[in-house]
């Protein structure tokens, strides 16, 4: 999981700030990286010198960042946003032509019932009333896409930071996971949760990183710094007795290195037959339910592996994302453990990657990163193999954060929450309810970040906590059903109240233009 790291940005002095500095110095660029610890707190500072020839030169170390950060503050130094819509009010996303005749564009209209997204919340209604049934599916969707969530209330409070809180696929769970090794159980009755059971971790180390369900709700996995991970039944198990039996037991995933060891990412397989886990020292691993073994073992990355998904249903396309700032597909048909090599590298971040997300058409698929953007990327246009390679975190001037780097071949990037601190989490909104319209992450400045998957542009901004909010989850059949899970110790359960949501006129015409339909 690496240090988080924060990037500042100055210009070089100008005569204003310093009259003996030299042209050359009037040139320079300077980069201070702020690392992190898992506390949140400063343990170093670096200083980077950049020339004419792009080259950072480490000018400074210090173990002291705190004077240092004030003195950014109070000089022309980029800093994370601290209010999504404010932010994009100054930088606004740009629309680029070609996204909008891309596949992926062309898809989330289709799904959000096409033109129908150009229409007054009352037409659309009007329409739904007459259209074929064969269009009500589409429409249906259109009006749910509206529902975005906008009040909540706490769930849970808690006196340990909240690492996890998220729904099962079919949404009949809820569980939470805090620092403390405490999982909770939900259960979600209509729209109401009831608190079902409290399961205690077992060989936590720091925290509960990472957990997932079954797609059945029958079992579910979580990990910790342990070598191995912890498989715990949802529905209670009744014994020939009629007593309730609770399962719980670990799952060896032999790591090949001796030192620590930590999944800090975890999905079954669509067939709950198999577990991924993305670990640190850049390694990947597969455990078979039904071998009761791990059955698949590489290091695919130079750094921990942070997060790692299935492309689809079919289980043979894996996505990951590291610290080393790369994005990369494998296909399992073709991969040697010995001499692993990915099908697909995708660079462009200027910082490690907290979470990656399919959309589950084996085609796209969205990173987080600690350069504070998501970026929307599609399989079939990789980055050329000797991009890769140069891509670093220094190459963009974080101030335009709309800039590609060299060999950037993302179809679009969003930007407007802050990344810090831990793995904060990203999605896709669900298809069935929303049409995956939208792109949804937790941030720093205790929001849930809401964007337009179409135009960028922050939908919405829920803010309702004082600390990291590192986990998010939209109910996969409830469009206005949203929880956030906050380092403050709560859960929030977000609902729509007051009318639907509609969008700018002129946004609609431009999203369902003929040439995206």
């Amino acid at each position: 999981m690496g240090d988080s790291d924060e990037l500042f940005v100055l210009d070089g002095p100008s005569s204003s700030d310093d009259d003996s500095a030299s042209a050359s110095a009037s040139q320079s660029r300077f980069v201070v990286v702020f690392r992190q610890g898992r506390m949140g707190n400063d343990v170093s500072i670096e200083t980077y010198r950049f020339d004419t020839d792009n080259y950072p030169h480490l000018i400074a170390s210090d173990s002291d960042a705190f004077g240092l950060r004030r003195l950014l503050h109070s000089r022309r130094a980029y800093a994370p946003p601290c209010n999504a819509i404010e932010f994009q009010r100054q930088h606004p996303p740009p629309q680029d032509p070609n996204f909008l005749r891309s596949d992926v564009h062309r898809q989330i209209v289709h799904d959000i019932g096409g033109d129908a997204a150009r229409l007054s919340l009352a037409s659309a209604i009007r329409r739904r009333q007459t259209v074929a049934s064969r269009a009500a599916p589409t429409l249906r969707t259109n009006l749910a896409s509206r529902m975005v969530p906008n009040t909540s209330s706490v769930l849970s409070h808690e006196a340990s930071r909240i690492y996890i809180g998220r729904f099962s696929q079919k949404g009949e769970v809820f569980a939470s996971c805090n620092q403390d090794g405490v999982i909770n159980l939900y259960r979600v009755e209509g729209r109401t949760l009831k608190h079902d059971r409290k399961i205690e971790g077992r060989s936590i180390g720091w925290s509960i990183i990472d957990f997932a369900f079954s797609p059945d709700e029958r079992y579910a996995v979580y990990s910790s710094w342990s070598d191995c991970l912890h498989m715990v039944n949802i529905p209670r198990v009744e014994t020939p007795t009629g007593h309730l039996h609770d399962v719980h037991v670990a799952l060896d995933m032999s790591p090949d290195f001796g030192d620590n060891f930590c999944a800090f990412s975890l999905q079954f397989s669509s067939d709950n037959t198999q577990i991924m886990a993305g670990c640190n020292r850049g390694s990947i691993y597969i455990y078979d339910r039904l071998r009761a073994a791990r059955t698949l073992g590489f290091f695919g990355h130079d750094k921990d592996v942070n997060s790692t998904c299935f492309a689809d249903d079919s289980s043979m396309l894996l996505f990951s994302g590291s610290d080393d700032c790369t994005v990369k597909v494998w296909d399992r048909r073709a991969l040697s453990e010995e001499d692993p090599v990915p099908v697909a590298k995708f660079a462009g971040h200027f910082g490690g990657i907290t979470s990656v997300a399919s959309k589950g058409d084996g085609r796209h698929l969205i990173s987080n990163s600690k350069d504070h953007s998501i970026k929307l990327w599609d399989i079939r246009k990789p980055t050329s193999p000797g991009v890769v390679g140069r891509a670093t975190r220094f190459q963009r001037d974080p101030r335009d954060p709309y800039v590609n780097v060299e060999g950037d071949t993302s179809v679009v990037t969003y930007c407007g929450h802050s990344t810090r601190h831990t793995l904060v989490q990203c999605h896709f909104s669900p298809l069935e309810t929303t049409g995956q319209r939208y792109i949804y992450t937790g941030s720093c400045l205790g929001s849930c970040v809401i964007y337009d998957a179409l135009t960028g542009k922050v939908v919405s901004e829920l803010c309702g906590h004082s600390s990291v909010v590192r986990d998010v989850s939209w109910h996969p059949r409830h469009p206005d059903m949203l929880a956030t899970s906050s380092w403050d110790g709560r859960v929030r359960i977000w609902e729509r109240s007051g009318k639907a949501q509609s969008t700018d006129a002129e946004d609609d015409e431009e999203l369902c233009s003929d040439d995206s339909l």
